[in-house]
Formats: structure tokens, C-alpha cells, sequence
């Protein structure tokens, strides 16, 4: 069996182009780079979406609240949560086998995602897109 790991997805963008591509069954959706709209559907775009691969929630979490820090300053609105409480919710869901999906509209009618998927994923039966890249260039 796959050894538990966590691939790390970001996106910004126009906030209008959030509606476009985002479900596997559209045409374009393997080479759109726009986010998707449940996060374990991540891991059917190719692996050169992927931000970062990390082996431990701890480094998800340091991970997700950089992206965080990186995007406040631009956020449209006040924050209705806090870092620390946004990390203590990833956290519990990381640890039950969940997935962790951030959004925020931002300044400029933009929009952020950050997102830490599990891989192997247990509501998505799709591979590990690492082992489907090793696939396509063998």
C-alpha cells in the first residue's frame, strides 16, 4: 500500500475564472490551471499543479499558514477566523482523513486557494499523480 503523503495545491487568480474548468468532466480540465471545486479532485490535474509534496500534517500545516501570510495582506474582507483557529480545524480534519481547502476573495476581484489533499485519498479512488508522471515519461 502507498505510504500516506500530502500533495499541497495554490492558486490566484481573476475571481470570474474560478467557474470555468473546475470539474473533471469538463474538456478542459486537466490543463486548466484554475483550482477545482472539491479539493480531492487535485489529484486528477497533472503533477506540475502541484505546489509541494510533503510526508507529515505538521508540514502541510507550516505550509498552509505560509500561503496564509502570503495572501492576508490582500484579503477583501476581515478574516472571520484567525490563523491559529483556521490550523486547529486543518489539523482535526487532516487527522481524520480529510482533505483542507481555503479560499478568500482578495483585493482586484481576485480570488486564493490553498489546499493540502491526502494522497492516497479516501473519497477519491484516483492514483497518486507522482506515480502517473513516472508512468507518462517511462
Amino acid at each position: 500500500m502507498e505510504e500516506m503523503h500530502l500533495h499541497l495545491y495554490t492558486w490566484t487568480g481573476p475571481r470570474a475564472d474560478r467557474r470555468q474548468d473546475h470539474n473533471p468532466s469538463s474538456p478542459g480540465f486537466a490543463t486548466s490551471p484554475l483550482p477545482c471545486s472539491r479539493p480531492s479532485d487535485w489529484l486528477a490535474k497533472p503533477a506540475d499543479r502541484i505546489s509541494d509534496t510533503v510526508s507529515s500534517l505538521d508540514e502541510a500545516l507550516v505550509w498552509l499558514a505560509a500561503q496564509y501570510g502570503h495572501a492576508k495582506p490582500l484579503f477583501l474582507r476581515e478574516d472571520r477566523f484567525s490563523l491559529r483557529q483556521r490550523l486547529r480545524i486543518a489539523e482535526e480534519t487532516l487527522r481524520t482523513d480529510g482533505d483542507v481547502h481555503w479560499g478568500e476573495y482578495l483585493t482586484r476581484d481576485r480570488y486564493f486557494i490553498a489546499s493540502a489533499v491526502r494522497c492516497p485519498n479516501t473519497t477519491s479512488p484516483r492514483p497518486c499523480p507522482l506515480s502517473q508522471e513516472g508512468r507518462s515519461a517511462a
